[in-house]
């Protein structure tokens, strides 16, 4: 299976990132698989934006495992300084939960450390690939999750979603909260309570995460004007296009695109 190139962190090849896309059943639950193995001591840090999707990490150091389960809806900074290998399963949006028994409402912006409540399900494909995932070499993460994917949507009762993975297909960038409600038939208020439930976000948040990551692929490989990005992101104002990007990167979208197209010259010189 080939890496990914789409959008790569700075520091990928200090981290020795690397991002690949699911096959078979886990296409239907999964955005990519992402691990990093850094063969010395780093101090990085990246910037992870959120996007509605949940994140299982298994944190491999000394031959000790740690599953990390992350739920975003706020930009984070992440540091990297040590020699700990991470292999991620990065889910489509409120999938995890239900395969890992868990409720949206119980993570909030941030990690938890789900390590001793995954040990203590009844679950025997997931202790396997805990095992696997220790002993195993780095070419055959993938594959290991892949089968534990596979195991567990065969058993798993997944919830009648009102806000399924379809409908998500079907919101545009250039929706607004109205025109959700009309896409869906339900209420602003029963709308927000559904999004809350299910995704742990907002109706509001969501299109910010999905014009904001529009943008950046914009700005990343794309030398077009501000007004430009703006008006393809579903913004018609320039100002409040400027203002949204620069709270959610914490950069303007001039400095962005400058430091991306920096970098892509300097990995491709």
């Amino acid at each position: 299976m080939q890496p990914m190139r789409f959008n790569q962190m700075a520091s990928a090849e200090q981290l020795r990132f690397r991002r690949f896309l699911p096959s078979g059943t886990a296409r239907h639950f999964v955005q990519c698989y992402w691990c990093i193995s850094p063969e010395r001591p780093q101090n990085i840090t990246e910037k992870l934006y959120p996007d509605g999707g949940t994140s299982v990490s298994f944190i491999i150091n000394d031959g000790k495992l740690r599953i990390v389960l992350a739920h975003y809806s706020k930009t984070q900074i992440v540091r990297f300084d040590n020699l700990a290998q991470v292999f991620s399963i990065r889910f489509l949006p409120h999938f995890a939960f239900p395969l890992l028994g868990l409720h949206a409402e119980e993570v909030n912006n941030g990690e938890v450390d789900i390590t001793e409540h995954l040990t203590s399900t009844p679950s025997p494909t997931l202790i396997k690939l805990m095992h696997a995932l220790t002993t195993a070499s780095e070419s055959h993460w993938i594959t290991l999750a892949n089968q534990w994917i596979d195991a567990c949507s065969l058993h798993c009762t997944f919830p009648k979603y009102v806000i399924s993975d379809a409908v998500l297909r079907r919101v545009s960038i250039q929706d607004d909260v109205a025109s959700l409600t009309e896409k869906l038939g339900m209420s602003k208020r029963t709308l927000e309570r559904t999004f809350r439930k299910q995704l742990n976000i907002t109706p509001a948040s969501y299109l910010t995460f999905l014009r904001m990551m529009k943008a950046r692929w914009l700005l990343s490989y794309h030398a077009l004007p501000t007004a430009e990005v703006a008006l393809e992101c579903g913004f018609y104002d320039q100002a409040h296009f400027t203002h949204v990007f620069s709270r959610f990167v914490s950069e303007t979208p001039r400095r962005y695109h400058k430091r991306k197209v920096s970098h892509i010259y300097n990995i491709l010189k």
